[in-house]
């Protein structure tokens, strides 16, 4: 059993907002105050350990209905799908212990609710079905105990889609009442059945939230409902009566006595009346022979200072709060599946801390058979290889939107923690190689401060073949993405006629970004089909009157004058000042002293060899040849272009 769906209208700083899950690892990012918490805490209230509608309990105010512009919204929905995963199992055994429930039928069969007004429409099912306002031939109680109604095992078995519908409401006078209904069918395409109440949930999925503030008192609080207490009542089962514990309780509330006699005795003959008269106090410590004495265990960590967990780093806390959590699906909770949602699991942890409690989250999977939904601003938690997703956050018009993809469908473009930075980027600069370092030398030098300020990072995709799959992935998540290539990104495909001409290189042409690239708003927006045709005639121009040359030349001095090269020129210049660099030559080229670089092309040994010049003071303008990636990064950044041979020193940022 995963999560697999959740959807939520107008809670906090969400709108509406529909969200898939695979059964792995979900990875949610976004900037501070996006709504990634809000996400969190929303599966926390319908699927935490405490009841969603328990009428004292807090977990809605009036501050958690959306509000914009001053306009509160009265009503909240939160929609938490579950998928049964095949050949999965209920435990009966736990359901058994559960209350029973009443479905909604109508001449003895029950009335479903249709696929497509869930959770749409959920609103108006609450309001309009309502179990006290039926009369008893229109429900049928299912009964999970043995004896009378409906058997919980008929009702359920062969389930493969179960779902909780919570809403709360808020009337004119502020006060918020709170429901929970637990519906459940075949298969996808199924209509629901309703039950008018939830009186299970982690019987089915058992969850464990840490959110970004960790307080093991809290994640560790000892309840027979919680799965801490249920593993600490297993692993101390059979104990309560051991005769030799029996014995050491007893001297222990021996010696309490006589420590603490004094004292009461002096208590008791003060003026200070501290109990009814004829009573009297007894301080003993919390051992009273009992058969729920698990719940007075205390956890202890000892890494050199034995302490209690809650004295010690958030890191060691997190480490073992999952490791803990981990042992109980494998060894109490065995039947159903587990949850383990953690806020920012990165915080006060150094870099190999983190990937040590990545690598904890990966081990609970088991084989994505439990499933975690994570919060993170740090790339150590998306460079794995298990099955995950990636959900990017952001704000809109103060709304919380997301957008989503598996990273199988990129992991071979991704091969370092530094690469993934990229999904916490507003901007993204895609580039063949070595170039990227180039880039950002440029950037630093012309533009200090910007890449961080416009929050843009540089990705090598190792070619030209991979940059149209990287952008399409960029675009679906809503990143900016930003091309530079070499010249013959312009013009040079991978059809066969190439062949005519020598051992030519096939490779992606930029024809192949298409149309829903090229019309993106921070490109050429309305005007990217227009500037689509004119590189398709122009390359068809140029491929008729130079079939050679539309293979073989890397730069723009290997064409002859004429006018294609001088529409090739005005094109270029169009491209850099929209955000695509298709450079007159190669990165090569862009070296001032052709000596910098060692055989025919840009080699790592290279990219040091110019660092150590910028370090020892030499100037970017010195080293490169900067025009045309100063006209491209003056449109990233959003900054007017500097007319004349401007150097980094004259730039006034």
């Amino acid at each position: 059993m995963y999560l697999s769906r959740i959807y939520i209208e107008n809670y906090r700083s969400i709108k509406k907002l529909d969200l898939r899950f695979i059964s792995g690892k979900n990875i949610i990012i976004g900037r501070n105050n996006a709504g990634k918490s809000n996400i969190i805490k929303a599966i926390d209230l319908v699927l935490g350990e405490n009841s969603p509608d328990y009428n004292k309990s807090e977990n809605i105010t009036d501050s958690d209905f959306f509000t914009v512009y001053g306009n509160k919204s009265s009503e909240i929905i939160i929609w938490c799908e579950l998928t049964r995963l095949p050949h999965e199992d209920l435990d009966y055994e736990e359901l058994s212990k559960c209350y029973g429930y009443y479905v909604w039928i109508e001449n003895g069969d029950k009335r479903r609710i249709k696929n497509s007004s869930a959770p749409d429409k959920l609103n108006e099912i609450f309001s309009k079905v309502i179990q006290d306002d039926l009369p008893r031939a229109n429900k049928l109680y299912i009964n999970p105990k043995p004896g009378g109604g409906t058997p919980l095992e008929n009702e359920i078995g062969n389930m493969y889609s179960f779902a909780y519908g919570f809403r709360a409401t808020l009337d004119e006078d502020g006060k918020v009442d709170k429901e929970i209904r637990l519906f459940y069918r075949e298969n996808d395409s199924s209509d629901w059945i309703m039950s008018f109440k939830a009186p299970f949930r982690n019987e089915l999925l058992q969850s464990a939230i840490i959110p970004s503030f960790r307080d093991p008192r809290t994640q560790l609080r000892i309840s027979q409902w919680g799965w801490y207490g249920k593993l600490m009542k297993h692993l101390t089962q059979g104990y309560e009566a051991n005769d030799e514990l029996k014995v050491a309780l007893s001297t222990v509330n021996r010696v309490a006595g006589e420590i603490f006699s004094g004292i009461s005795e002096k208590i008791e003959q003060s003026s200070v009346a501290v109990a009814f008269p004829g009573t009297k106090l007894h301080f003993q410590f919390n051992t009273e022979n009992r058969t729920d004495l698990y719940k007075s265990c205390v956890l202890y960590v000892d890494d050199g200072y034995k302490s209690q967990l809650t004295e010690k780093g958030s890191g060691i806390q997190s480490a073992v709060i999952i490791g803990l959590f981990n042992y109980f699906t494998q060894f109490v909770n065995v039947k159903s599946s587990a949850l383990l949602c953690i806020e920012e699991p990165e915080l006060y942890l150094h870099p190999h801390a983190r990937r040590v409690i990545n690598n904890k989250l990966s081990d609970f999977l088991n084989g994505n058979r439990n499933q975690v939904i994570l919060s993170t601003h740090s790339s150590e938690f998306i460079n794995a290889p298990d099955s995950m997703q990636i959900i990017l956050v952001r704000k809109v018009e103060n709304e919380t939107i997301a957008n989503r993809i598996e990273i199988r469908k990129i992991q071979n473009l991704l091969i370092d923690n530094n690469q993934n930075e990229i999904f916490f980027a507003d901007k993204v600069i895609l580039c063949e190689g070595f170039d990227q370092y180039i880039i950002r030398m440029i950037a630093d030098g012309l533009f200090p401060g910007k890449m961080d300020e416009f929050n843009v990072s540089v990705l090598s995709v190792k070619g030209k073949d991979q940059i149209k799959q990287m952008s399409k992935h960029l675009t679906d998540l809503q990143i900016e993405c930003y091309v530079l290539a070499d010249f013959d990104f312009l013009l040079r495909d991978k059809s066969e006629d190439r062949k005519q001409f020598g051992e030519v290189p096939a490779h992606e042409s930029i024809r192949e970004l298409g149309n829903g690239y090229f019309c993106q708003s921070y490109l050429f927006g309305t005007n990217g089909n227009s500037i689509l045709g004119r590189i398709d005639k122009l390359r068809n121009s140029f491929k008729a009157k130079f079939p050679e040359l539309f293979y073989t030349a890397k730069r723009l001095s290997d064409i002859p004058n004429c006018t294609e090269k001088s529409q090739i020129e005005e094109l270029l210049a169009d491209l850099r000042s929209h955000g695509i660099c298709i450079l007159s030559g190669q990165i090569e080229d862009l070296f001032v002293n052709q000596n910098d670089f060692h055989g025919n092309k840009l080699e790592l040994t290279d990219v040091y060899t110019t660092k150590q010049k910028l370090n020892d003071g030499s100037g970017v303008s010195g080293l490169f040849c900067t025009d045309e990636i100063m006209e491209f990064l003056s449109h990233v950044f959003d900054e007017p272009l500097i007319e004349g041979n401007s150097t980094e020193e004259e730039i006034p940022f």
